[in-house]
């Protein structure tokens, strides 16, 4: 028999997990959402837009797949667009559960009498679960470990008009760190509009960076701010400690970063151009330690890159022990995408097809994170569905150094999970890290039949197999105050997974900076 399906069902909550099993191995399918309105994928046309959409309401993760939106002054995120007010509507206070231990519950029918892995860490905020920002339309898209212990989270929060960045460092305990700007949060605006990180990093001397999109009044440009370890801006970057970076005329936006060894600067992303006939482009700019250009990559500091389909994108990067720097994305929506470059740019030719490695899963495929595993293998996370999206799966890939799928991985190369991290995958793997044992956790959302979104979290074996002794089967999910998604992740030293998203406070209809914990 090839396959067949195990049902899982626990009515506390209401969770229905499936585990798709192939053969005699289980696996379970980490982020971007009936009685609640969804808006499903686009899928890119043929014809490239000439501009991007007038930005509507705040981004979430459960987005649709389209180009960044313009850059016009609006009270709204311009990243990517989201559904009109009535399609994502704001749950009414009397939809939120009392503010009780009970708001944090775990899909564990009945307490645990000891603590197991993938279950929510008690000792972690309040029950495993810590807020920012809110509520107030805040969202966190990034988390990074300091060398203390402590967490940073970034994001953005709506103000009086526009959003701004937002940076929040927390304690080990969760609690906020009030040694960090204003009761442990910092909020910056790049320019008089918009500005929404997406990608946090650390510099070996404590120094924090920030990226993301930002609006200069006409179109979004890369975003970057840099602060020092008490939260304020770092002036010894650019003069003020923040800076834009233009790329195409339709609008640039950073979606992940990295420092280098040597201290420079990596934001990549995408951006348009009305030059370009293929939409939108993978993007990458490097910059000094004083935020200057770095001259001596690319093309006056920057990297464009044509995958040759309508709307590439790029989602997330990894710095190679060699210099060499990797993208991972999505090559229109046919393909994973990941591109190799050598240390000042250029693509190497060593890696795939002149730099670029493709792989088709099934009609639809989008990689969201990428990581490198102790032997120099590359793993990317995401999800894929067929030409009409009815079927989808959260989707793993492993490549060779060279580019070359890894066929002792899943099958070979890859693997894929109907139903596991989220029932609608277009809002599920946004993040992915590998433990130190080589198990790989991604994170995402899950859509329950009740029209509730949970973060989930899946752990797989190092040879692709689900890890059926991490939370249920594999699977672990918890739900704060209706609406909870995933869009980050980080492992700690001792090994407790930290989650990063949006949930609703109790009383709240709003989302907010939100934080869980669970046990290794």
């Amino acid at each position: 028999m090839l396959g067949s399906i195990m049902v899982l069902e626990m009515h506390y909550q209401r969770i229905i997990v499936f585990i798709a099993i192939v053969g005699s191995v289980p696996f379970v399918a980490g982020c971007n959402k009936k009685p609640l309105l969804v808006r499903r994928a686009v899928i890119p046309t043929a014809t490239p837009s000439s501009s991007f959409p007038t930005p509507p309401p705040p981004s979430y993760p459960w987005d649709s797949h389209s180009p960044p939106p313009s850059a016009s002054p609006s009270p709204y995120p311009t990243v990517l667009p989201s559904p009109t007010p009535s399609e994502v509507p704001s749950p009414s206070p009397t939809e939120l559960p009392s503010p009780s231990p009970s708001v944090f519950p775990t899909p564990f029918p009945t307490p645990l009498a000891s603590p197991f892995s993938g279950t929510l860490d008690p000792t972690f905020g309040d029950n495993g679960v810590t807020f920012a920002f809110g509520p107030s339309r805040a969202r966190a898209n990034a988390l990074a470990m300091q060398f203390d212990g402590k967490i940073i989270a970034a994001g953005y929060s709506l103000g009086t008009t526009y959003y701004s960045f937002a940076v929040a460092r927390f304690n080990e305990n969760g609690s906020l760190d009030s040694t960090f700007g204003t009761g442990g949060m910092v909020k910056t605006s790049i320019t008089a509009y918009n500005a929404l990180a997406s990608a946090v990093a650390i510099q070996s001397d404590g120094k924090i960076v920030v990226a993301g999109s930002s609006s200069n009044g006409t179109y979004n440009t890369f975003g970057i701010a840099r602060y020092n370890p008490n939260g304020t801006l770092d002036t010894t970057f650019n003069t003020d400690g923040k800076r834009e970076s233009v790329f195409g005329d339709l609008g640039s936006v950073a979606s992940a970063l990295a420092v280098q060894s040597d201290g420079r600067i990596l934001a990549v992303g995408e951006t348009s151009s009305s030059a370009s006939a293929t939409g939108s482009d993978f993007a990458m700019a490097r910059y000094n330690l004083d935020g200057s250009n770095d001259t001596s990559f690319g093309v006056g500091g920057k990297v464009t890159t044509d995958l040759g389909t309508i709307d590439d994108r790029a989602y997330d990067v990894v710095v190679q022990a060699d210099g060499k720097i990797l993208l991972a994305g999505q090559r229109g929506a046919g393909a994973f995408a990941l591109v190799r470059y050598n240390p000042n740019g250029s693509l190497d030719n060593s890696f795939g097809a002149s730099g670029i490695v493709t792989t088709t899963i099934k009609e639809n495929n989008y990689a969201y994170a990428v990581a490198l595993q102790a032997d120099s293998k590359i793993v990317l996370a995401g999800w894929v569905g067929d030409l009409t999206n009815t079927v989808r799966s959260s989707a793993l890939a492993r490549y060779h150094t060279d580019g070359i799928l890894d066929d002792s991985f899943g099958f070979g190369g890859t693997t894929t999970t109907t139903n596991a991290i989220g029932a609608d995958p277009v809002r599920s793997v946004r993040a992915m890290k590998l433990q130190n044992d080589g198990k790989i956790i991604v994170a995402g959302s899950l859509l329950t039949a009740a029209g509730d979104f949970y973060i989930a979290l899946a752990r797989y074996l190092p040879n692709g197999a689900i890890d059926t002794g991490f939370g249920v089967g594999g699977l672990s999910t918890t739900v704060i105050g209706k609406t909870s998604v995933a869009t980050c992740l980080a492992i700690q030293e001792d090994g407790k997974i930290i989650v990063g998203g949006i949930g609703i406070r109790a009383g709240s209809p709003e989302t907010a900076f939100t934080l869980v914990r669970y046990l290794p």
